[in-house]
């Protein structure tokens, strides 16, 4: 009886140990700018008025959609996208 009894605690105890080495997860971190940052296109939050004084007219101005109304600039190498008249994000194309 203290055979089985030995070889329940055996069990026991080497899927306690798996269990906690499989906690043990090691990772890298990659850190990237944002396109935002990266690049020179309007930032977050940025007001349509200041978009044109820094940047110019857009190439074309695509209809307001939705509501909230969001719209669209076309630049040429870049997008931002409006929500009201506040940047709401950029692309670069």
């Amino acid at each position: 009886m203290t055979t089985i009894r030995c070889k329940q605690t055996l069990k026991a105890l080497s899927g306690g140990a798996l269990l906690l080495g499989c906690g043990l997860v090691f990772a890298d971190t990659l850190n990237m700018p944002t396109p935002e940052t990266a690049q020179n296109v309007p930032q977050r939050g940025v007001y349509m008025d200041d978009v044109v004084a820094q940047f110019g007219e857009p190439v074309d101005k695509k209809p307001v959609v939705g509501e909230p109304p969001i719209s669209r600039w076309v630049y040429e190498n870049f997008r931002v996208y409006f929500e009201n008249d506040q940047v709401i994000h950029s692309v670069s194309r």
